[in-house]
């Protein structure tokens, strides 16, 4: 019995290490640990886009492991010198990562392939289904899926894309941000179901939303700077402030660092890092 009685009070005595929670008062999950590519703390959009460079020109694990202890300082001093990062993992599986993303760019081949041919297609384990009817939706994501394993990409966890935001706000949508036909255009023209299938919205879990070219990144830019605060204040009101402010923080850095490349803007659900990827 006295164990049970003391084993509540050491619960109710528990005072946690100051540095957890020096780190809970200051890291933002949403930006720092589920947002950004890689662990950045920077404040501009412009310094975030160029860290993501730094951490890709990385030459190797030490390095990496000299960015994010970096990172760590400049957002808390005792942050930097208390936290030890992992080891970055060795590149020695590179050779199955390969075999994977041929795998993976296999599977779309044959996807298009079977549409063609009137066949059945389906992904391992999954029904086989006739692939004219699968393509316009599993053959975007796909692409894009597969993209994101070579190029960074920014998260937005539990959030609509720019044109649902937008709409709920009562904003208008800017005008550059268009349905991703540019991307799948041949394929449109020989799958005219594709290019219906395409819109604005992120429809599902594993769906292809807007996007904007890259010639019109800049007017993205634009659109955030001017209509930011109004898609803010009306977000304030039904309680979700501090998230879409964070959400237009996120796309506006993608945006500079799409800019900074000649890239241009797209959204899509259900793409994660590799990391919390188990398989292709």
């Amino acid at each position: 019995m006295w164990q049970k009685v003391r084993a509540r009070l050491e619960k109710f005595d528990f005072k946690p290490d100051s540095l957890a929670v020096r780190v809970g008062e200051t890291v933002e999950p949403d930006l720092h640990l589920h947002g950004r590519p890689f662990l950045i703390t920077e404040g501009s959009a412009d310094r975030v886009a160029l860290l993501v460079d730094e951490y890709l020109k990385a030459s190797g694990p030490a390095a990496v492991k000299s960015l994010v202890l970096e990172q760590l300082v400049r957002l808390d001093p005792e942050m930097g010198s208390g936290i030890e990062p992992e080891d970055p993992e060795d590149a020695s599986n590179r050779m199955i990562f390969r075999r994977e993303l041929l795998s993976s760019l296999k599977g779309l081949f044959d996807l298009a392939q079977a549409a063609r041919q009137g066949d059945h297609w389906g992904t391992d384990g999954g029904d086989r289904l006739p692939a004219a009817d699968l393509l316009p939706r599993e053959l975007p994501w796909l692409a894009v899926d597969l993209h994101s394993r070579c190029v960074p990409f920014w998260i937005g966890r539990n959030v609509d894309g720019l044109e649902t935001v937008c709409r709920a706000a009562g904003v208008d949508s800017p005008d550059c941000m268009t349905p991703a036909w540019r991307l799948f255009s041949r394929a449109c023209e020989e799958f005219p179901a594709l290019r219906e299938a395409l819109g604005f919205e992120l429809k599902s879990e594993r769906s292809v939303g807007a996007m904007v070219s890259p010639d019109r990144i800049p007017d993205l830019i634009s659109f955030l700077s001017a209509a930011g605060s109004k898609i803010i204040q009306a977000a304030t009101q039904h309680g979700e402030g501090k998230t879409c402010a964070t959400l237009l923080r996120k796309i506006r850095e993608c945006a500079r660092y799409a800019e900074r490349h000649g890239m241009g803007y797209l959204e899509a659900a259900g793409v994660r890092p590799l990391h919390e990827v188990d398989s292709f």
